[in-house]
């Protein structure tokens, strides 16, 4: 089982392997604030309140204006405020054999080889993972003239791009889409008022990877729900994302994510990112930002 110590470790080698991408990423580790805190915390799900604000910026059309640049904050929270790295917060640390669909699949979690981490040799990070990264996001309409009514995420980590589609333009390909699969976008009015507060993406059709830093994983044949929405005044950006896989674990997981709206020059400017394996590679991490070097040095340096 893991310990508070274990898992802050694994936190820190996670942020660790992050910055070897964007040259902003470890300014933005550096502004993270106390959760206690965040006065933007909402109710997830969202509450009427929230959906149904008079304050909420909207576009021309009526829709949630979500078209922007966001600053990541990094930290994946639960719904009750707690960090989001274990599969049971309600738990304490623990992570238990129920939570997996097997015995088999619990011990090959406690077995895993962190040296698989496809991040570490520079793969994509894949769909159910690359919208926890710590870097920035841009959300895109398309035009008048456009190829298919659709919504563009535009990622700092890789410069990856994907697209979600209104309605069902393609059926899902693993052979040719293995990262990100095919989504579909849909705007819903989750509160009822008859206004449209909600962007739900659903995604399938791509390959298993790693979920998060510290290891779990997610199968073949695996499927995302992400679910944004604005907060009172449109200056937070809140993600719900919903990752099922029956063949791994025994229910969904959920992360809840948020990003800031960027409102200066150098918010909204992307990075470059490069991934060179040499860099990639969580030793070189440790030695380039001085963290530590060995797992001793790493420990000692965490608090009580």
């Amino acid at each position: 089982m893991f310990t508070k110590q274990a898992l802050r470790l694994a936190a820190l080698a996670a942020a660790a392997t992050a910055l070897a991408g964007g040259a902003m990423a470890q300014e933005r580790l550096a502004d993270q604030v106390d959760l206690d805190q965040r006065p933007f915390w909402v109710q997830v799900p969202p509450s009427k309140e929230v959906l149904e604000s008079p304050d909420m910026p909207r576009t021309a059309d009526g829709l949630p204006d979500i078209f922007s640049e966001w600053v990541d904050h990094y930290q994946p929270l639960h719904p009750r405020g707690q960090p989001d790295r274990i599969l049971r917060p309600e738990d304490g640390d623990l992570i238990l054999p129920e939570d997996f669909a097997s015995e088999e699949q619990y011990q090959a979690f406690l077995d895993r080889d962190t040296g698989t981490n496809p991040q570490i040799t520079c793969i994509p990070p894949g769909v159910a993972r690359v919208v926890g990264q710590p870097y920035k996001l841009e959300i895109v309409r398309s035009g008048p003239g456009a190829f298919l009514d659709k919504i563009v995420f535009l990622h700092e980590v890789e410069h990856i791009i994907r697209k979600a589609y209104f309605g069902k333009p393609i059926e899902p390909d693993v052979d040719l889409r293995p990262y990100w699969g095919t989504s579909t976008a849909e705007w819903v009015d989750a509160s009822g008022d008859g206004k449209i507060d909600m962007l739900v993406v659903e995604t399938e059709g791509f390959r298993g990877s790693w979920l998060e830093q510290i290891g779990f994983t997610y199968a073949d044949g695996s499927t995302l729900r992400e679910e944004y929405w604005l907060n009172e005044d449109g200056s937070i950006l809140h993600l719900r994302e919903i990752l099922t896989d029956p063949k791994t674990y025994s229910h969904p997981i959920e992360h809840h994510i948020w990003w800031e709206r960027a409102n200066t020059a150098e918010k909204a400017r992307f990075d470059e990112y490069h991934c060179a394996i040499d860099t990639a590679q969580p030793q070189r991490i440790m030695e380039r930002y001085g963290l530590a070097t060995t797992a001793a040095e790493l420990e000692a340096k965490q608090p009580d």
